[in-house]
């Protein structure tokens, strides 16, 4: 019987990637920038890069605050997605 959850095939690894790739994909439909999501949260740009890459492991409160910032839920946010791989390099500037 399973007792872990890494017996379950939850890898929280997974779960956090799953929800880094939420909040980048509900931040630029919502089209903000890291900083206005920073500024949103009140917390430093480097955080919330450090939670869009899943390198950071982040508490329930602060998912229920970046999902009252994107204007979505908590559940939304942890629902299974894959990370899309970085960019390298500085987007392009646009053409206007």
């Amino acid at each position: 019987m399973p007792t872990r959850a890494t017996d379950q095939g939850q890898r929280p690894d997974l779960l956090l990637e799953s929800i880094a790739a939420n909040i980048r994909r509900w931040r630029v439909k919502r089209g903000l920038t890291q900083e206005n999501l920073a500024e949103g949260l009140a917390v430093d740009l480097r955080h919330v890069q450090r939670i869009e890459r899943g390198s950071l492991d982040i508490r329930m409160t602060t998912l229920a605050r970046i999902a009252a910032v994107l204007e979505t839920t908590p559940g939304e946010l942890v629902r299974k997605a894959k990370l899309a791989p970085p960019k390298r390099g500085r987007p392009k500037k646009s053409s206007t």
